[in-house]
């Protein structure tokens, strides 16, 4: 009878204590940059907000490496989600073969909305401290060429950083924004 009371003790405690821990758990350390940081608005979906200027802005992130989908649709949430192994799921924008690599001084997200751009040392990224990273971006990377942010009234980007390094995108390690450049 003991092990029942206890058993349904620490099922108490998972339920009263622990879930809610987990439901409360962080988004994933990126900031944007641009003059000083950006602040990640709530918008009326499920995804955050920024205004830009028409300038460059910075990436600044955890670890060495930060997977950035981009595109000019907002459906690009949709190829984005949560919940996916990117080494069996053809339709997500981050499955593994769908990555494009940038030269070593990229400063561009490639906005096809179809695959992610993998930014890490080998692509354009800078370390900025102790496991901290940053990428700056001074244009997107349209019909195979770069375009100034100017020509642009907004994009949309998906934040993956596998904090983890499953290969399994978690909810807690996802941000989608929606970037509008005021002119």
């Amino acid at each position: 009878m003991k092990n029942i009371v206890l058993t349904t003790a620490t099922l108490l405690l998972i339920i009263l204590v622990l879930l809610p821990q987990a439901k409360a758990q962080k988004k994933p350390n990126i900031t944007l940059v641009q003059e000083k940081n950006v602040t990640f608005e709530k918008g009326e979906k499920d995804y955050y907000e920024v205004s830009l200027k028409a300038e460059p802005f910075t990436l600044h992130f955890e670890g060495k490496e930060l997977l950035v989908s981009a595109g000019l649709e907002e459906d690009l949430f949709e190829n984005t989600r949560s919940g996916v192994d990117i080494n069996k799921d053809y339709g997500s924008n981050f499955y593994i073969f769908k990555y494009a690599a940038g030269a070593p001084d990229t400063d561009y997200l490639i906005v096809d909305g179809e695959s992610a751009n993998a930014l890490n040392v080998s692509h354009g990224v800078l370390p900025a401290g102790k496991k901290k990273s940053l990428f700056t971006v001074k244009s997107l990377f349209r019909e195979g060429k770069p375009e100034p942010l100017s020509n642009f009234e907004q994009f949309f980007m998906a934040l993956w950083l596998d904090k983890n390094k499953d290969q399994f995108i978690d909810q807690e390690e996802i941000i989608w924004v929606k970037v509008n450049i005021v002119k």
